[in-house]
């Protein structure tokens, strides 16, 4: 997961998942860190949060270089049922968030995902245009695939010369 300033081409923070340090990852109990793995000097760390709906998971699979949550069963949008990340720029800093990209992954079938940005709590939100648009194919266990989609954050106005914090939110279902 990247978040960038496409201008200026910084990745602004990001997140990488190692696969297991295990040489026999299959049935590892595998958890990710859930802290950023690198960020620009203008944004602080981040840290992924599931919400109450999803269940951090390990991942002894195939794709184990993912940050695994499961319970996420629903049929159509769950708003407990999440992904959920802050930006916010180090004191003094004011940047402008252009797009994000991001690999999703699932065991089967097809599944759609919906990414919300916030500036106060989700007491108001904008949708973000994805790409491909949801529903997204399951590349499935063992195929070591998963999607790439890509969010189009310039549409968001309040995410241009932003000096406070937003928060992101993708829900899959």
């Amino acid at each position: 997961l990247e978040v960038a300033d496409e201008a200026v081409g910084w990745s602004l923070v990001e997140w990488e998942f190692e696969s297991s340090p295990q040489d026999d990852w299959h049935g590892v109990a595998f958890y990710q860190d859930p802290g950023s793995t690198d960020h620009h000097d203008s944004v602080l760390p981040a840290t992924l949060e599931a919400g109450p709906g999803a269940v951090v998971t390990s991942n002894p699979w195939y794709n184990d270089d993912g940050y695994a949550v499961t319970d996420t069963s629903s049929t159509s949008l769950d708003e407990d049922d999440y992904i959920g990340w802050t930006v916010e720029p180090a004191e003094g800093e004011v940047i402008d968030l252009r797009h994000l990209r991001m690999g999703l992954f699932a065991a089967s079938g097809s599944y759609d995902a919906e990414l919300w940005v916030s500036q106060d709590g989700f007491d108001s939100y904008e949708t973000v245009d994805l790409t491909p648009s949801p529903p997204l194919d399951a590349e499935g266990i063992g195929s070591g695939n998963g999607t790439e989609v890509i969010g189009d954050l310039g549409g968001v106005s309040f995410l241009s010369d932003l000096a406070g914090a937003v928060e992101f939110r993708l829900y899959f279902w």
